[in-house]
């Protein structure tokens, strides 16, 4: 792990370490000309004949961040999508940087989750991260649209009923320099068992699960690939949460 850690912190950086997070609308300033969007557009039409999966949503992306006495404030705006995989697959900068979410579930047991991915996503195919995680949705916002979206994905992906959940706290925010996303990384405590709670890997996202006692996730972490945000993200909480 540690081997990976070096290599990978040349492309990710944790931006803070804090338990309050609150997010705030912020104007876009992102001007689209006909030209741009048509550029724009005829990389979805390319995409999405590779992968039909494609859905044009509209993602909460970065705009900056400040602290406060009590919290960390980051300034977000909506856009479509389209705009993010045009930037994604090189055909054009627009400096996008799209918020998401990262989950590490810690039951009562002291187990966590980590899911192979599918052959199938877009990025990452058939590594190994922590679950849940996932964009944040940018058709409406409020201070704690995180940890909604942490449940709501923990749902989707678990088949789990989010009611399971004792409390999602932020503790840190970690940023992906190659693909220049943004990841507020929260620590889910679980009531119950994930050994007798998890079944099956119904959401496609997945091929299955892992569950593993977090005493004995580094051993894990060491054998096989993983998501390069899940990799920090269990450094952070290493460092911060486990002496």
């Amino acid at each position: 792990m540690k081997d990976n850690l070096i290599e990978i912190k040349a492309n990710y950086e944790t931006i803070a370490i804090c338990e309050n997070f609150t997010l705030k609308h912020k104007q876009c300033e992102l001007e689209i000309t006909p030209k741009l969007e048509g550029i724009v557009n005829k990389n979805w039409e390319i995409e999405c004949a590779k992968n039909n999966k494609l859905f044009n949503g509209i993602i909460m992306c970065y705009g900056s961040h400040y602290s406060t006495e009590s919290h960390l404030v980051v300034e977000c705006f909506p856009i479509q999508y389209k705009y993010f995989l045009a930037q994604l697959k090189g055909v054009i900068d627009f400096n996008l940087r799209p918020l998401a979410v990262s989950g590490l579930i810690i039951d009562k047991q002291k187990n966590t989750l980590i899911s192979k991915r599918s052959n199938t996503v877009t990025q990452c195919k058939s590594y190994y991260e922590f679950v849940p995680s996932g964009g944040i949705p940018g058709d409406s916002i409020n201070s704690k649209l995180a940890q909604d979206q942490l449940a709501l994905e923990f749902e989707e992906e678990t088949n789990l009923n989010s009611e399971l959940i004792e409390t999602i706290t932020p503790f840190c925010l970690i940023l992906d320099k190659k693909n220049s996303v943004y990841d507020i990384c929260c620590i889910m405590q679980l009531n119950g068992d994930l050994h007798n709670l998890i079944k099956s890997c119904t959401d496609g996202e997945y091929t299955h699960h892992q569950v593993i006692n977090i005493t004995r996730v580094e051993d894990f972490l060491n054998l096989h690939q993983m998501v390069p945000t899940s990799l920090m993200m269990y450094d952070v909480f290493k460092r911060t949460r486990m002496g």
